[in-house]
Protein backbone atom coordinates (compact mmCIF):
# COMPACT_ATOMS: atom_id res chain seq x y z
CA UNK A 1 0.00 0.00 0.00
CA UNK A 2 2.41 2.55 0.59
CA UNK A 3 4.70 1.74 -2.17
CA UNK A 4 8.20 1.39 -3.59
CA UNK A 5 8.63 4.87 -3.16
CA UNK A 6 9.11 4.97 0.67
CA UNK A 7 11.53 2.29 0.47
CA UNK A 8 13.96 4.55 -1.97
CA UNK A 9 13.12 7.99 0.56
CA UNK A 10 16.31 8.97 2.14
CA UNK A 11 15.19 10.56 5.86
CA UNK A 12 17.34 12.33 8.00
CA UNK A 13 16.31 10.72 11.71
CA UNK A 14 15.60 13.83 13.90
CA UNK A 15 16.24 13.37 18.21
CA UNK A 16 11.95 14.21 18.71
CA UNK A 17 11.41 10.71 16.06
CA UNK A 18 12.55 8.54 18.74
CA UNK A 19 10.29 10.27 21.26
CA UNK A 20 7.14 9.72 18.85
CA UNK A 21 7.82 6.08 18.87
CA UNK A 22 7.18 5.78 22.22
CA UNK A 23 3.54 6.34 21.28
CA UNK A 24 3.30 3.84 18.43
CA UNK A 25 2.20 1.13 20.98
CA UNK A 26 -0.83 2.74 22.83
CA UNK A 27 -4.63 3.04 21.12
CA UNK A 28 -4.75 6.74 21.55
CA UNK A 29 -4.89 8.93 18.15
CA UNK A 30 -1.28 11.02 17.60
CA UNK A 31 -1.52 13.83 16.27
CA UNK A 32 1.52 15.58 15.23
CA UNK A 33 1.05 19.43 14.23
CA UNK A 34 3.35 21.79 12.97
CA UNK A 35 3.69 24.43 9.38
CA UNK A 36 4.14 22.99 6.19
CA UNK A 37 7.63 21.98 5.14
CA UNK A 38 8.64 21.21 8.71
CA UNK A 39 8.99 17.43 8.14
CA UNK A 40 5.78 16.56 9.33
CA UNK A 41 5.58 13.95 6.22
CA UNK A 42 9.31 12.77 6.80
CA UNK A 43 7.98 11.93 10.04
CA UNK A 44 5.66 9.70 8.81
CA UNK A 45 7.66 7.83 6.42
CA UNK A 46 10.37 7.55 8.87
CA UNK A 47 7.06 5.81 11.15
CA UNK A 48 6.08 3.62 8.42
CA UNK A 49 9.81 1.88 7.98
CA UNK A 50 10.44 1.77 11.80
CA UNK A 51 7.07 -0.29 12.16
CA UNK A 52 7.34 -3.98 12.39
CA UNK A 53 4.34 -5.15 10.86
CA UNK A 54 3.26 -6.65 7.52
CA UNK A 55 3.33 -3.36 4.27
CA UNK A 56 0.04 -4.62 3.78
CA UNK A 57 -1.06 -3.60 7.31
CA UNK A 58 0.85 0.26 7.03
CA UNK A 59 -1.60 2.40 4.78
CA UNK A 60 -1.10 6.54 3.31
CA UNK A 61 -2.67 9.04 2.65
CA UNK A 62 -2.48 12.37 1.39
CA UNK A 63 -5.51 15.08 2.15
CA UNK A 64 -3.93 17.60 -0.01
CA UNK A 65 -5.04 14.95 -3.09
CA UNK A 66 -7.83 16.54 -4.21
CA UNK A 67 -9.65 13.23 -4.69
CA UNK A 68 -9.47 12.41 -0.92
CA UNK A 69 -11.21 14.58 1.26
CA UNK A 70 -14.41 14.14 -0.21
CA UNK A 71 -14.26 10.61 -0.15
CA UNK A 72 -12.87 10.64 3.68
CA UNK A 73 -15.81 13.19 4.25
CA UNK A 74 -18.33 10.58 2.90
CA UNK A 75 -16.77 7.47 5.04
CA UNK A 76 -18.65 6.12 8.28
CA UNK A 77 -16.20 4.36 10.58
CA UNK A 78 -17.67 0.69 9.32
CA UNK A 79 -16.96 1.69 5.42
CA UNK A 80 -13.47 2.51 5.98
CA UNK A 81 -13.09 -0.90 8.05
CA UNK A 82 -14.22 -2.19 4.83
CA UNK A 83 -12.50 -0.15 2.91
CA UNK A 84 -9.29 -1.44 4.60
CA UNK A 85 -10.06 -5.06 4.70
CA UNK A 86 -10.91 -4.78 0.74
CA UNK A 87 -6.85 -3.40 0.40
CA UNK A 88 -6.21 -6.81 1.71
CA UNK A 89 -5.48 -5.49 5.13
CA UNK A 90 -4.82 -8.12 7.47
CA UNK A 91 -7.59 -7.32 10.16
CA UNK A 92 -6.69 -9.88 13.14
CA UNK A 93 -3.32 -8.24 13.50
CA UNK A 94 -2.67 -3.81 14.34
CA UNK A 95 -3.44 -1.72 11.73
CA UNK A 96 -1.34 1.68 11.38
CA UNK A 97 -3.20 4.74 8.92
CA UNK A 98 -1.39 7.24 8.86
CA UNK A 99 -3.41 10.81 6.98
CA UNK A 100 -1.54 14.03 5.99
CA UNK A 101 -3.05 17.12 6.25
CA UNK A 102 -6.27 15.99 8.36
CA UNK A 103 -7.60 20.05 8.37
CA UNK A 104 -8.78 19.37 5.02
CA UNK A 105 -11.20 16.88 6.26
CA UNK A 106 -14.91 19.10 7.35
CA UNK A 107 -15.24 17.12 10.44
CA UNK A 108 -12.05 15.49 11.26
CA UNK A 109 -13.85 14.54 14.27
CA UNK A 110 -16.79 12.30 12.90
CA UNK A 111 -14.62 10.32 11.26
CA UNK A 112 -11.70 9.54 13.67
CA UNK A 113 -13.54 9.44 16.89
CA UNK A 114 -15.54 6.23 15.89
CA UNK A 115 -12.72 4.21 14.05
CA UNK A 116 -10.75 5.56 17.52
CA UNK A 117 -13.74 3.38 19.79
CA UNK A 118 -14.61 0.89 17.69
CA UNK A 119 -12.09 -0.40 16.07
CA UNK A 120 -9.00 -0.80 18.54
CA UNK A 121 -6.80 -2.71 16.17
CA UNK A 122 -6.63 0.39 14.24
CA UNK A 123 -3.93 2.72 14.88
CA UNK A 124 -4.34 5.85 13.34
CA UNK A 125 -1.43 8.95 13.14
CA UNK A 126 -2.24 12.11 11.76
CA UNK A 127 -0.71 15.31 10.59
CA UNK A 128 -2.02 18.83 10.74
CA UNK A 129 -0.86 22.62 9.63
CA UNK A 130 -2.98 24.39 11.31
CA UNK A 131 -3.67 24.08 15.21
CA UNK A 132 -6.86 26.55 14.63
CA UNK A 133 -8.54 24.34 11.82
CA UNK A 134 -7.89 21.46 13.93
CA UNK A 135 -9.09 22.62 17.27
CA UNK A 136 -12.23 24.25 15.51
CA UNK A 137 -12.95 21.11 13.62
CA UNK A 138 -12.37 18.41 16.42
CA UNK A 139 -14.26 20.58 18.76
CA UNK A 140 -14.83 18.06 22.25
CA UNK A 141 -14.69 14.93 20.03
CA UNK A 142 -11.08 13.43 20.40
CA UNK A 143 -10.97 14.82 24.65
CA UNK A 144 -8.93 12.15 25.85
CA UNK A 145 -8.30 10.00 22.84
CA UNK A 146 -5.57 11.63 21.20
CA UNK A 147 -1.55 12.58 22.15
CA UNK A 148 -0.67 15.91 20.62
CA UNK A 149 3.28 16.48 19.27
CA UNK A 150 4.55 20.00 17.72
CA UNK A 151 6.84 19.60 15.26
CA UNK A 152 9.22 22.54 14.75
CA UNK A 153 11.57 23.86 12.74
CA UNK A 154 15.41 22.38 13.40
CA UNK A 155 17.39 22.98 16.21
CA UNK A 156 20.70 24.21 15.84
CA UNK A 157 22.17 20.78 16.57
CA UNK A 158 20.18 19.22 13.87
CA UNK A 159 21.11 21.91 11.31
CA UNK A 160 24.42 20.52 11.89
CA UNK A 161 23.49 16.66 11.33
CA UNK A 162 21.70 17.56 8.33
CA UNK A 163 24.89 19.03 7.32
CA UNK A 164 26.76 15.94 8.49
CA UNK A 165 29.11 18.69 10.01
CA UNK A 166 32.15 17.26 11.66
CA UNK A 167 31.35 19.22 15.13
CA UNK A 168 27.88 17.68 15.26
CA UNK A 169 28.82 15.11 17.72
CA UNK A 170 30.36 17.65 19.84
CA UNK A 171 27.63 20.20 19.64
CA UNK A 172 24.51 17.20 20.96
CA UNK A 173 27.51 17.35 24.21
CA UNK A 174 26.38 20.98 24.43
CA UNK A 175 23.44 22.46 25.89
CA UNK A 176 22.19 25.63 27.97
CA UNK A 177 19.82 22.72 29.94
CA UNK A 178 23.14 20.85 30.64
CA UNK A 179 25.04 23.86 32.14
CA UNK A 180 21.95 25.56 34.06
CA UNK A 181 21.22 21.87 35.88
CA UNK A 182 25.14 21.62 36.54
CA UNK A 183 25.50 25.04 37.33
CA UNK A 184 29.06 25.09 35.45
CA UNK A 185 30.32 25.93 32.49
CA UNK A 186 31.70 23.01 29.87
CA UNK A 187 35.38 22.70 29.55
CA UNK A 188 36.67 25.19 27.16
CA UNK A 189 39.77 23.17 26.58
CA UNK A 190 38.91 21.85 23.12
CA UNK A 191 36.02 24.63 22.45
CA UNK A 192 37.91 27.11 21.84
CA UNK A 193 39.62 25.36 19.03
CA UNK A 194 35.94 25.41 17.34
CA UNK A 195 34.38 28.49 18.49
CA UNK A 196 35.06 30.46 15.37
CA UNK A 197 33.32 26.80 13.14
CA UNK A 198 30.52 26.86 15.58
CA UNK A 199 29.68 30.65 14.99
CA UNK A 200 29.70 30.80 11.71
CA UNK A 201 27.74 27.73 10.85
CA UNK A 202 25.32 29.81 13.72
CA UNK A 203 25.35 32.90 11.50
CA UNK A 204 24.25 31.16 8.64
CA UNK A 205 21.55 29.26 10.53
CA UNK A 206 19.81 32.53 11.60
CA UNK A 207 20.12 33.96 7.85
CA UNK A 208 18.21 30.71 6.43
CA UNK A 209 16.46 29.13 9.32
CA UNK A 210 15.50 25.92 10.54
CA UNK A 211 13.20 24.26 7.49
CA UNK A 212 14.68 20.84 6.84
CA UNK A 213 14.53 21.14 2.78
CA UNK A 214 15.81 24.33 2.90
CA UNK A 215 18.94 22.73 4.53
CA UNK A 216 19.54 20.17 2.03
CA UNK A 217 20.39 22.42 -0.61
CA UNK A 218 23.91 23.14 -1.23
CA UNK A 219 23.90 26.70 -2.89
CA UNK A 220 22.68 30.26 -1.14
CA UNK A 221 20.34 30.66 -4.39
CA UNK A 222 18.78 27.09 -4.14
CA UNK A 223 17.56 28.31 -0.58
CA UNK A 224 16.64 31.56 -1.10
CA UNK A 225 14.42 30.13 -3.46
CA UNK A 226 12.82 27.68 -1.70
CA UNK A 227 12.35 29.54 0.86
CA UNK A 228 10.31 32.22 -1.47
CA UNK A 229 8.21 29.16 -2.53
CA UNK A 230 7.43 28.09 1.31
CA UNK A 231 6.69 31.88 2.02
CA UNK A 232 4.59 32.48 -1.09
CA UNK A 233 2.13 28.80 -1.14
CA UNK A 234 1.84 28.79 3.06
CA UNK A 235 1.56 32.24 4.33
CA UNK A 236 0.48 34.33 1.01
CA UNK A 237 -1.78 31.26 -0.15
CA UNK A 238 -2.49 28.42 2.23
CA UNK A 239 -2.86 30.48 5.05
CA UNK A 240 -4.96 33.22 3.27
CA UNK A 241 -7.27 30.80 1.52
CA UNK A 242 -8.11 27.96 4.29
CA UNK A 243 -8.58 31.13 6.85
CA UNK A 244 -10.58 32.65 4.26
CA UNK A 245 -8.74 36.15 4.77
CA UNK A 246 -11.14 39.06 3.43
CA UNK A 247 -8.30 41.90 3.67
CA UNK A 248 -5.87 40.21 2.22
CA UNK A 249 -3.91 44.19 1.40
CA UNK A 250 -4.14 44.47 5.52
CA UNK A 251 -3.20 40.67 6.23
CA UNK A 252 -0.22 41.02 3.84
CA UNK A 253 0.97 44.64 5.26
CA UNK A 254 0.81 42.92 9.07
CA UNK A 255 3.32 40.29 7.99
CA UNK A 256 5.21 42.90 6.57
CA UNK A 257 5.22 45.31 9.86
CA UNK A 258 6.04 42.33 12.18
CA UNK A 259 8.94 41.30 10.23
CA UNK A 260 10.37 44.65 11.17
CA UNK A 261 9.38 44.57 15.16
CA UNK A 262 10.52 41.37 16.29
CA UNK A 263 11.22 41.34 19.71
CA UNK A 264 9.27 44.63 20.71
CA UNK A 265 6.42 45.61 22.57
CA UNK A 266 3.31 45.27 19.77
CA UNK A 267 1.05 48.32 19.56
CA UNK A 268 -2.19 46.95 17.49
CA UNK A 269 -3.70 50.46 17.65
CA UNK A 270 -0.81 51.50 15.97
CA UNK A 271 -0.67 48.33 13.14
CA UNK A 272 -4.52 48.78 12.95
CA UNK A 273 -3.62 52.68 11.77
CA UNK A 274 -0.98 51.54 9.59
CA UNK A 275 -2.57 48.92 7.89
CA UNK A 276 -5.81 50.86 7.70
CA UNK A 277 -7.84 48.10 9.15
CA UNK A 278 -10.16 47.58 12.40
CA UNK A 279 -8.26 46.85 15.48
CA UNK A 280 -10.61 43.09 15.77
CA UNK A 281 -9.35 42.51 12.37
CA UNK A 282 -5.73 42.63 13.23
CA UNK A 283 -6.28 40.80 16.18
CA UNK A 284 -7.70 38.25 14.42
CA UNK A 285 -5.11 38.09 11.68
CA UNK A 286 -2.19 38.16 14.81
CA UNK A 287 -4.29 34.58 16.27
CA UNK A 288 -4.12 32.87 12.70
CA UNK A 289 -0.58 33.92 12.28
CA UNK A 290 0.12 32.09 15.57
CA UNK A 291 -2.00 29.03 15.12
CA UNK A 292 -0.28 28.49 12.08
CA UNK A 293 3.09 28.32 13.12
CA UNK A 294 4.41 31.55 11.87
CA UNK A 295 4.55 33.83 14.85
CA UNK A 296 4.72 33.69 18.45
CA UNK A 297 3.40 35.98 20.75
CA UNK A 298 5.44 36.28 24.18
CA UNK A 299 3.66 36.74 26.92
CA UNK A 300 5.14 38.86 30.14
CA UNK A 301 6.44 37.43 33.50
CA UNK A 302 4.93 39.09 36.73
CA UNK A 303 4.51 38.75 40.06
CA UNK A 304 3.60 42.50 41.01
CA UNK A 305 1.04 44.07 38.52
CA UNK A 306 1.41 47.69 40.16
CA UNK A 307 5.66 47.46 38.93
CA UNK A 308 5.78 45.17 35.73
CA UNK A 309 3.92 44.83 32.61
CA UNK A 310 1.51 42.55 32.81
CA UNK A 311 -0.56 42.40 29.49
CA UNK A 312 1.54 43.30 26.11
CA UNK A 313 3.00 40.73 24.24
CA UNK A 314 6.43 40.97 21.86
CA UNK A 315 6.42 39.19 18.94
CA UNK A 316 8.61 36.54 17.64
CA UNK A 317 8.89 34.61 14.27
CA UNK A 318 8.97 30.72 14.26
CA UNK A 319 11.44 31.38 11.87
CA UNK A 320 14.73 33.23 10.91
CA UNK A 321 14.90 32.12 7.34
CA UNK A 322 10.75 32.36 6.95
CA UNK A 323 11.23 35.84 8.41
CA UNK A 324 14.06 36.98 6.07
CA UNK A 325 12.41 36.18 2.70
CA UNK A 326 9.34 38.35 4.19
CA UNK A 327 11.85 41.63 4.17
CA UNK A 328 13.93 39.95 1.63
CA UNK A 329 16.96 40.33 3.10
CA UNK A 330 19.64 37.68 2.91
CA UNK A 331 22.86 39.13 3.56
CA UNK A 332 25.59 37.96 5.54
CA UNK A 333 24.79 38.81 9.51
CA UNK A 334 27.62 40.66 10.56
CA UNK A 335 27.01 43.25 7.53
CA UNK A 336 23.04 43.69 8.65
CA UNK A 337 21.35 47.03 9.93
CA UNK A 338 19.23 44.29 11.69
CA UNK A 339 21.26 41.97 13.58
CA UNK A 340 20.66 42.76 16.76
CA UNK A 341 16.57 41.99 16.58
CA UNK A 342 17.50 39.30 14.20
CA UNK A 343 20.18 37.73 16.80
CA UNK A 344 17.44 38.21 19.75
CA UNK A 345 14.58 36.43 17.10
CA UNK A 346 16.98 33.01 16.60
CA UNK A 347 17.82 32.84 20.42
CA UNK A 348 13.77 32.88 21.31
CA UNK A 349 13.59 30.12 18.44
CA UNK A 350 16.58 27.84 19.77
CA UNK A 351 15.28 28.63 23.44
CA UNK A 352 11.46 27.52 22.42
CA UNK A 353 12.53 23.73 20.50
CA UNK A 354 14.23 23.42 23.59
CA UNK A 355 11.72 23.99 25.65
CA UNK A 356 11.36 20.88 28.52
CA UNK A 357 8.24 19.83 29.44
CA UNK A 358 6.37 22.04 31.90
CA UNK A 359 8.71 25.21 31.14
CA UNK A 360 7.78 28.14 29.80
CA UNK A 361 9.17 31.41 27.85
CA UNK A 362 8.30 34.36 28.82
CA UNK A 363 10.12 38.42 28.90
CA UNK A 364 10.03 40.64 31.91
CA UNK A 365 9.95 44.42 31.95
CA UNK A 366 9.24 46.85 34.85
CA UNK A 367 6.72 50.01 34.24
CA UNK A 368 10.12 51.90 34.84
CA UNK A 369 11.71 50.23 31.72
CA UNK A 370 13.65 47.80 33.59
CA UNK A 371 13.78 44.56 31.33
CA UNK A 372 15.17 41.48 30.27
CA UNK A 373 14.65 40.00 26.99
CA UNK A 374 13.37 36.04 27.95
CA UNK A 375 12.30 34.35 31.47
CA UNK A 376 12.86 30.64 31.73
CA UNK A 377 10.21 29.08 33.42
CA UNK A 378 10.17 25.89 34.85
CA UNK A 379 11.42 24.06 37.96
CA UNK A 380 13.68 27.70 38.72
CA UNK A 381 13.15 30.85 37.31
CA UNK A 382 16.15 31.43 34.59
CA UNK A 383 16.50 35.20 33.44
CA UNK A 384 18.42 35.27 30.17
CA UNK A 385 19.62 38.59 28.66
CA UNK A 386 20.85 38.48 24.53
CA UNK A 387 23.93 40.82 23.70
CA UNK A 388 25.38 41.03 20.55
CA UNK A 389 28.78 43.70 21.60
CA UNK A 390 31.83 41.95 21.48
CA UNK A 391 32.73 41.15 25.64
CA UNK A 392 35.99 41.57 26.51
CA UNK A 393 35.61 40.74 30.79
CA UNK A 394 32.32 40.07 31.91
CA UNK A 395 29.71 42.44 32.51
CA UNK A 396 26.22 41.82 33.41
CA UNK A 397 23.73 44.22 31.52
CA UNK A 398 21.22 46.29 33.63
CA UNK A 399 18.00 44.87 33.34
CA UNK A 400 19.56 41.87 34.27
CA UNK A 401 21.32 43.27 37.52
CA UNK A 402 17.35 44.32 38.36
CA UNK A 403 16.05 41.21 38.30
CA UNK A 404 18.16 39.35 40.42
CA UNK A 405 17.58 42.20 42.86
CA UNK A 406 14.50 41.45 42.82
CA UNK A 407 13.74 37.71 42.37
CA UNK A 408 17.83 36.12 43.66
CA UNK A 409 17.54 33.44 41.05
CA UNK A 410 20.12 30.77 41.47
CA UNK A 411 20.86 31.11 38.06
CA UNK A 412 20.65 33.96 35.27
CA UNK A 413 22.40 33.66 31.55
CA UNK A 414 24.13 36.50 29.01
CA UNK A 415 23.49 34.90 25.54
CA UNK A 416 26.17 36.61 23.42
CA UNK A 417 28.06 36.22 20.08
CA UNK A 418 30.92 33.98 21.12
CA UNK A 419 32.09 34.90 25.14
CA UNK A 420 31.94 32.52 27.75
CA UNK A 421 32.37 33.84 31.00
CA UNK A 422 31.01 33.05 34.92
CA UNK A 423 30.31 36.00 36.89
CA UNK A 424 28.35 35.43 41.16
CA UNK A 425 26.26 38.79 41.84
CA UNK A 426 25.20 37.90 45.40
CA UNK A 427 23.64 34.46 45.42
CA UNK A 428 23.04 34.67 41.66
CA UNK A 429 25.59 32.43 39.44
CA UNK A 430 25.57 34.36 36.48
CA UNK A 431 27.02 32.55 32.63
CA UNK A 432 27.84 34.06 29.94
CA UNK A 433 27.32 31.74 26.55
CA UNK A 434 27.29 32.08 22.90
CA UNK A 435 23.54 31.40 21.02
CA UNK A 436 25.46 28.52 19.74
CA UNK A 437 25.01 26.62 22.91
CA UNK A 438 21.92 26.78 23.42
Amino acid sequence: MIGSWLTAKEIIKRPIFEQVVKYLPDKDILLILGSRQVGKTSLLWWLMKFIDVHPENIFYFDLENPSLPDKFNSFEAKDFYNFLVAEKADTSKRIFVFIDEIQYLDDPGRFLKPIHDYYPNIKLIISGSSSLDIRRKFKQTLTGRKKVIELMPLTFYEFLLFKKHRFCEDKKELSLDKIIKECSLPSLEVLRFQQEEFLKEFEEFICFGGYPEVNLLKTREEKILKLEDIYTTYVRRDIRDLMKIENIRAFNKLVELLSFQIGQLINIDQIATETRAARETIEKYLFLLETTFIIHSLRPYFNNPRKEIVKSSKIYFEDTGLRNCVVKNFTNFNQRFDKGNLFENAVFAQLKKNLNLLEELHYWRTKTKAEVDFILKGGRIVPIEIKTQVFLRPQVPSGLRSFINQYSPEVAVVITSDFFAHEQIYNTNVFFLPAWVI
